[in-house]
Order: C-alpha cells, then sequence, then structure tokens
C-alpha cells in the first residue's frame, strides 16, 4: 500500500467508528503525544485529546451519527502530515471537510 492508501485507510477508519458511535474506535484514531485539534460543525473549537474525547462520548450519546458518509476523499501528503479534503453526507445534507493526519509509530492518525 502507498501512503496515499493509507491515509484513506485512515480515514475510511474514522467514518466508519463515527457512523457506527463506536468511541474505542474513535479514540484509538486520535493522536497521543503531540497536541490535537477538532472544530466540530457549529461548535468552538476544541483543542486537547482529553476535551475531544468528551467530545465525541456527548455525539455518541446522542446517537446522532448514523447515516454519515464520507465521499469523493483527496489526499494532500507533506511528509508526515496529511489531509483529506472530502464531502460528508448527512441527513440534512453536505458538509465540507478537512481531516488532518499524522503518521506515526502506530499508523496515522
Amino acid at each position: 500500500m502507498d501512503q496515499t492508501e493509507t491515509v484513506l485507510f485512515a480515514n475510511d477508519r474514522f467514518y466508519n467508528a463515527f457512523s457506527t458511535g463506536n468511541f474505542e474506535a474513535m479514540a484509538a484514531l486520535w493522536a497521543e503525544e503531540v497536541p490535537v485539534s477538532c472544530l466540530h460543525p457549529d461548535h468552538p473549537p476544541l483543542f486537547g485529546r482529553e476535551e475531544i474525547l468528551h467530545s465525541w462520548q456527548l455525539i455518541f450519546q446522542e446517537g446522532a451519527t448514523t447515516g454519515i458518509a464520507c465521499h469523493g476523499p483527496e489526499v494532500s501528503l507533506y511528509g508526515n502530515l496529511a489531509t483529506v479534503l472530502c464531502y460528508e453526507s448527512l441527513e440534512e445534507g453536505f458538509l465540507l471537510a478537512t481531516n488532518i493526519y499524522l503518521l506515526q509509530n502506530e499508523g496515522w492518525r
């Protein structure tokens, strides 16, 4: 597998965890040794793994994650950093998303 394919695989894992409400799988995707941030639509930015994972717990408890899917992902690689730009489909329509991954010992997170 080349780097683009492995980034897309990590992105697929993210959307699988998201759409199934699998908190353990979602937590496994977030880097532990570097600063992380997250921006959910219509919410202020979140900083730090603990704050971000708490937000995912709340989202999953609400049960509003079914039906989300990623469409048309485009990967850009910058050494050990990758971005994925894509569309997210929801019941309400589409959103644009930017997902950023860092290559670590455990893979792209």
